[in-house]
C-alpha cells in the first residue's frame, strides 16, 4: 500500500513539472498567439488615449525615500509615426511609376496614401535599478478604452542587454517585473486618472 501511495506521488509529481515545463517552454517561445508583439503584457484603462498619455506626461520623481511613486519616471514619449498605404491607390500608382522611373521620388505623406501607426511608443525609467522600460500604448477600438503593455526591460547605455518580458526571464524574475510594471506604471497612471476625474466633478 505505502508503495503504490509512493509511486502515485512521484508520477503525480513529474507530472506537475513537466506540465510546468511545457508551460515555461511555450510561454517563452510561441507568447501570444498573433500580433506584432506577441510576448507583450498587456492592461486595459477604461480612458481615452489621450487622456492616458496627459496622466504619463504627470510623472515626476518625488525623492522621498519610501514613497513607490519615486521609483519611476517617464523617460520619453515617442511621435506616432506616419506609415505609407502601400495598398492605397495613390501608393499603387507611385509602384507603377518607380517600375518605370526608379528615380521617382516618395510623395508626401497625406490621408490618401497614409496612417498614424497604431501603437504609441514610451519609454520609463526605474530610478532604483537604473533601467529603461519599453512600453506602447494604443486605442481600443472603443475609444474611451486604452491598452499599455510591457514590452521590455534593458540598460539605457546598451541596447543588446534589452530583454523581452515573457520571453527572456524564467518564471518567478518574469512575475517579479510584470508586477513591478502594473505597481510603479499601470496603477499610477489609473491613480492620476481617478484624481483628475475627482477634481472635475
Amino acid at each position: 500500500m505505502k508503495r503504490i501511495i509512493r509511486k502515485t506521488t512521484i508520477i503525480i509529481f513529474c507530472g506537475i513539472i513537466f506540465l510546468c515545463g511545457c508551460e515555461e517552454i511555450m510561454r517563452r517561445t510561441i507568447g501570444g498567439f498573433g500580433g506584432s508583439y506577441p510576448f507583450a503584457e498587456s492592461w486595459e484603462i477604461n480612458a481615452k488615449e489621450s487622456v492616458v498619455i496627459d496622466a504619463i506626461k504627470k510623472f515626476t520623481v518625488d525623492g522621498v525615500g519610501g514613497k513607490p511613486h519615486g521609483l519611476t519616471e517617464l523617460e520619453s514619449i515617442a511621435k506616432r509615426d506616419t506609415l505609407y498605404d502601400w495598398l492605397s491607390p495613390k501608393m499603387v500608382e507611385y509602384r507603377r511609376q518607380l517600375e518605370k522611373d526608379s528615380l521617382t521620388p516618395l510623395p508626401k505623406y497625406n490621408s490618401d496614401n497614409s496612417y498614424p501607426n497604431y501603437w504609441l511608443f514610451i519609454d520609463f525609467y526605474y530610478t532604483d535599478t537604473k533601467q529603461v522600460v519599453h512600453a506602447w500604448t494604443r486605442p481600443e477600438t472603443d475609444s474611451t478604452k486604452t491598452t499599455i503593455a510591457f514590452v521590455s526591460i534593458g540598460d539605457p547605455g546598451n541596447r543588446s542587454q534589452t530583454k523581452l518580458i515573457n520571453k527572456d526571464f524564467w518564471y518567478f524574475e518574469n512575475k517579479k517585473q510584470i508586477v513591478k510594471f502594473k505597481k510603479f506604471v499601470v496603477d499610477r497612471i489609473d491613480s492620476i486618472i481617478k484624481q483628475n476625474n475627482n477634481r472635475t466633478r
